[in-house]
C-alpha cells in the first residue's frame, strides 16, 4: 500500500487528476484508501487548496482556508464551582447540640442533688433513718427533725417536716408517709434476710424464698430432697428446721407488723389418708409460731395461724413434689 507522503506519488496524483481521473480510480490505483486519502487533505488544507480544485475539495467537507479564517470561532468556557465543607453547618450538623443539651441538664440535676444531700446535717440523717426504720416507736418517743436542724428554715405555705413527724400534717399526707415507711421496711427486712443468707447460712439458700404479696412480704421455708423442715409424719421442727425459724426471727423480731402463719404439705397420704393432712398442716404451723416466739418474736404480732393441707401447692405440676411441704410467713404492711 502506497503512503500518501511520498512527493512523487503525490505528483503522480495531481497530474491524473488534471487528466481528468476520478479520485477513486486514483485511489484504486495506487491502493489508496480513500478515507486516507481524505484525512491527508485535512491535515495540509493549504497545498491541497492549491493542488485539487474547491469544488473537489468541498464534496469531501472541507473549508478553504480563507473561510476557516472568516468564522468565528466559539469558546465554551466552562466553570467548575467548589463547595467548601463545613463543621456542622446546614440543617443536618444540630443534633449533637440536642443531645449536648440534655447530658448538661442531667449533670446540673445530678450535681445539685448532691449539694442538696450534702447541706443536710448529719443529725437530720439520723433522725431520717430512725423514723423510717420503726416511725411509730420515733414518734411516740417525742422525736423530731426540728431538733436534730440547727437553723429549720420554715415553710409558711407548706407542711414543715416537724409537722409531718408530729402528726400536725393533713390525715392523706400523714398515710402518704406510713406507707412510704411500711414500704421502706419491708424492702430492707427482705434485703437483710438475703444478705444473712447469703453470708452466714449458705447451706440454707434454695430453702428459703421471698415474694412480695399484696399485704407486704412472704417469706416461704420449703423442704428439698433430703433437706425437710420436719422428719416424715411429725409435727415438731428438726434441728435445721429451728435453724431457719432462728434466723428468721433475728430479722422479725424489731419490727411491729402483723404476721400469719400457713402450713403446707404436699398430697401425699399421711397416716393412710389425705384428710391428715389438714390436721397436720395446722399442727406444723402451730409449732412455727412457736419457735418464732422462742426466739424473741412478740406473740402479739401474729395474727393467724392457718393450715391448708395440700390446697395450695407450691408446684402445681407435681403435687408429690417435696417443695409443697412449707411453712410461709406473711409480714403484712
Amino acid at each position: 500500500m502506497a503512503t500518501i507522503n511520498d512527493p512523487k506519488l503525490i505528483n503522480k496524483i495531481v497530474l491524473q487528476y488534471h487528466q481528468g481521473d476520478s479520485i477513486e480510480k486514483i485511489c484504486d490505483q495506487y491502493s489508496i484508501q480513500q478515507d486516507q486519502f481524505e484525512f491527508w487533505l485535512h491535515q495540509h488544507k493549504a497545498h491541497a487548496w492549491r493542488i485539487f480544485s474547491p469544488d473537489f475539495l468541498k464534496s469531501l467537507g472541507g473549508r478553504s482556508p480563507e473561510e476557516e479564517e472568516a468564522t468565528p470561532q466559539i469558546i465554551q468556557q466552562i466553570i467548575i464551582k467548589k463547595k467548601k465543607g463545613g463543621h456542622g453547618g446546614g440543617h443536618h450538623g444540630g443534633s449533637w447540640k440536642v443531645a449536648y443539651a440534655d447530658f448538661v441538664t442531667a449533670m446540673m440535676a445530678f450535681f445539685l442533688l448532691m449539694w442538696l444531700i450534702n447541706m443536710v446535717p448529719a443529725e437530720t440523717k439520723g433522725g431520717l433513718s430512725e423514723y423510717f426504720t420503726d416511725p411509730e416507736k420515733f414518734l411516740a418517743s417525742g422525736g423530731s427533725l426540728a431538733t436534730a436542724t440547727s437553723n429549720p428554715m420554715p415553710d409558711p405555705n407548706g407542711v414543715s417536716a416537724q409537722d409531718a413527724l408530729m402528726g400536725n400534717a393533713s390525715p392523706d399526707a400523714m398515710n402518704d408517709i406510713q406507707k412510704m415507711a411500711q414500704r421502706a421496711k419491708i424492702s430492707m427486712l427482705a434485703e437483710n434476710i438475703r444478705r444473712d443468707v447469703n453470708e452466714k447460712f449458705n447451706h440454707l439458700k434454695g430453702q428459703i424464698l421471698m415474694e412480695p404479696v399484696g399485704d407486704g412480704l412472704r417469706i416461704q421455708i420449703l423442704d428439698r430432697d433430703n433437706l425437710a423442715l420436719f422428719d416424715p409424719g411429725s409435727t415438731e421442727l428438726n434441728k435445721r428446721g429451728r435453724q431457719m425459724v432462728r434466723m428468721l426471727s433475728e430479722n422479725i423480731k424489731g419490727l411491729s407488723n402483723k404476721l400469719i402463719v400457713e402450713g403446707h404439705t404436699d398430697a401425699s397420704a399421711f397416716r393412710g389418708s389425705r384428710s391428715k393432712n389438714w390436721d397436720l398442716s395446722v399442727l406444723r404451723a402451730v409449732a412455727a409460731r412457736q419457735e418464732f416466739e422462742k426466739n424473741g418474736v412478740d406473740k402479739s404480732y401474729f395474727e393467724k395461724v392457718v393450715g391448708y393441707a395440700d390446697t395450695q401447692p407450691y408446684n402445681p405440676q407435681n403435687l408429690l413434689d417435696p417443695m409443697n411441704r412449707r411453712i410461709s410467713i406473711i409480714v403484712r404492711k
